[in-house]
């Protein structure tokens, strides 16, 4: 899942969560599949988490960061 910027998901991630997620795209254990989806249009770096229970608690996190060049 990728965060919507200025929203931090809380421990564990539930439902309270959700309306914090700007895109997010499941994949089953054993599952390799390809996404596509528009970056957003403001720059910046965006916390990506895994939904998965107790992965995010594990470190399962990263950031993407979306720049305009110049």
């Amino acid at each position: 899942m990728i965060v919507k910027p200025g929203e931090e998901i809380t421990l564990p991630f539930d439902e309270d969560d959700e309306s914090k997620v700007f895109w997010e795209a499941e994949v089953q254990p054993g599952e390799t599949q390809t996404f596509t989806f528009t970056a957003p249009e403001e720059p910046g770096d965006y916390t990506i988490v895994c939904g998965l229970p107790a992965h995010l608690e594990q470190g399962m996190q990263g950031v993407l960061q979306v720049w305009i060049p110049h």
